[in-house]
């Protein structure tokens, strides 16, 4: 019937039905049940296929700014940062044995090299001042790269290597210290500015020719703008190596003029900071660079005048023992600048007494002839302390004070020594005693120290062979070469070399360079034939402007 087939339909219906929601069911515990491990196994093969995202931070650029908004990758690279600090701290103690390490090389250098270095107190403190100062300048530049005056431009900031003064410790050491300390100078503090922005050999290979090539050219600092020219030599050193790594690293040719540009700029101020410097460095520790030296020589001094018009004979005395004492200088390695300087300077205690002087007497009486011996040999003694005080009113260098000072050592007024044994022994006669008594040899010696230094004791000798070649009837290289043998024999036995580092081999080239010297100084000249009045035609010699001319 209907009815049936319509109940039979329905039964199959919800047959169909419950057999496809068992179907989803099934589905469903399938999904439940998936392999959850070989599934992030092959996520993670996945992703180790891909490249992975790189950002890259350049030297220079800027990772925060203060006032703009942060975002997701500037954290990321301040985090980088962070870390990247953190293992600079890790740095500190290598930079520690680095640094001692570079102690104990410069220990064992100055030892072996110049014991006496360590004695020296003015001018190892020379060293130590200049190479803080160098590396504060540095450091100073480096922490202002963090502030506002470089933060907010990149290429400055990229620059600041370039803009370490390296070469100014071992170019002030140089001009006020000598050469071999300026090239420990120059070693240490390009090593310690490589380890101060931890870099590599580049860095240490830059600084330290540029430091070697400024020293080099501070060699002769005669004049006070030598030091710019240094500086300059310097800085190009730097912009030559800037541009030759830069375009070897492949920076590229723009990056690399910038740092050639800012090296050549550090090099000009860098001169300029130790043509500042040197008066400041005079002044605190006491010395006198060539500098300071050659300008003492300059004939306008006023003190110069003033011995050219109240003492000429001692002026015209000095100019000769300059000559000498320059020249032998030379000969042995010594300073010429404060030989010449000091030579012209070392009698400027006669102008107190000119008169008393032999050179400056002329045609005048002797006023020795109306004193006794002993105040004789006070007065001529006298110049020396009168020179080191007024040496110390004009200012001249102490260097130049203590030759003034050592420039007769400890030796005896000879003259009026052996004038005062006359005069006691013509006493003793007279008075019928046996026993001759002999002077108080102090009260003719000066008061000294003996010479102390090669310059020093140059001009000790100097000054004796000046004097006493003048009285030689006959100049010839035979009497010239004999009096010089007897001068040096009698300073050499009287001990007045004993505190000087002269060996006898320097104290020969001295006689040498004196021979030679003297020679040219006193010359003959020939004598040229008088003509005779009959012989040719007599020349007119009546002025123009003379009356029998109108």
């Amino acid at each position: 019937s209907a009815d049936d087939n319509a109940s039979f339909d329905a039964q199959k219906f919800r047959n169909d039905l419950a057999s496809r929601f068992a179907s989803f069911a099934l589905k469903g515990l399938y999904l439940r049940t998936i392999d959850r491990e070989a599934t992030t196994a092959s996520q993670d093969r996945a992703i180790s296929l891909m490249d992975p995202p790189v950002v890259s931070v350049e030297e220079g650029d800027l990772i925060l700014k203060m006032g703009l908004k942060l975002t997701e990758a500037d954290l990321e690279k301040y985090t980088k940062f962070l870390n990247l600090s953190l293992e600079d701290r890790n740095l500190l103690p290598k930079r520690i044995l680095i640094t001692l390490g570079i102690f104990l090389f410069a220990t064992v250098y100055i030892s072996l090299i110049m014991p006496d270095f360590w004695f020296d107190m003015a001018r190892s403190s020379i060293v130590a001042f200049s190479i803080l100062a160098n590396l504060g300048l540095s450091r100073l530049i480096l922490e202002l790269g963090g502030t506002e005056l470089f933060g907010a431009n990149a290429l400055l900031v990229g620059l600041l290597p370039n803009l370490l003064p390296v070469a100014f410790a071992s170019m002030v050491v140089m001009i006020t210290v000598g050469p071999r300390m300026a090239t420990l100078t120059a070693l240490m503090t390009s090593i310690f500015h490589a380890t101060m922005q931890n870099t590599g050999i580049e860095t240490l290979a830059t600084g330290l020719s540029s430091a070697l090539v400024g020293a080099f050219f501070c060699r002769e600092v005669r004049l006070r703008g030598s030091a710019l020219k240094a500086g300059s030599m310097a800085g190009l050193t730097a912009a030559i190596l800037a541009i030759g790594l830069g375009l070897a690293s492949g920076s590229g040719p723009f990056a690399s003029i910038n740092h050639a540009g800012a090296s050549l700029l550090v090099g000009l101020f860098t001169g300029a900071l130790v043509l500042g410097a040197m008066p400041l460095i005079e002044h605190i520790f006491k010395v006198a660079t060539d500098a300071t030296l050659f300008e003492l020589t300059d004939f306008n001094h006023p003190l110069l005048r003033r011995m050219q018009v109240e003492a000429p004979g001692t002026y015209h005395h000095s100019l000769m023992v300059a000559n000498l004492s320059e020249n032998a200088a030379l000969a042995v390695g010594a300073n010429p600048i404060l030989c010449r300087a000091a030579s012209l300077f070392h009698d400027i205690g006669k102008m107190s007494q000119p008169q008393y002087f032999t050179e400056n007497q002329g045609e005048f009486d002797n006023p020795h002839d109306r004193k006794n011996p002993a105040m004789s040999a006070l007065i001529i003694k006298s110049h020396v302390k009168e020179g080191i005080d007024l040496a110390r009113e004009n200012r001249i260098p102490k260097i130049i004070r203590d030759i003034i000072r050592q420039h007769h050592g400890t030796t005896l007024v000879k003259y009026f020594y052996h004038q005062a044994r006359e005069k006691m022994k013509q006493e003793t006669l007279s008075l019928q005693e046996s026993d001759l008594g002999v002077p108080d040899e102090s009260t003719y010696r000066y008061d000294g120290p003996k010479p102390r230094f090669k310059e020093s004791a140059i001009i000790f000798f100097a000054d004796s062979v000046e004097a006493a070649a003048r009285t030689l009837p006959k100049v010839t290289q035979h009497s010239i070469e004999e009096l010089l043998e007897n001068i040096f024999n009698d300073r050499l036995e009287d001990g007045q070399l004993d505190e000087c580092p002269l060996t006898l081999q320097e104290v020969s080239k001295i006689k040498r360079s004196f021979v030679k010297t003297t020679l040219n100084m006193l010359h003959s000249r020939i004598e040229y034939p008088s003509e005779e009045k009959d012989n040719g035609p007599q020349k007119d010699t009546s002025s123009p402007f003379s009356e029998s001319s109108n």
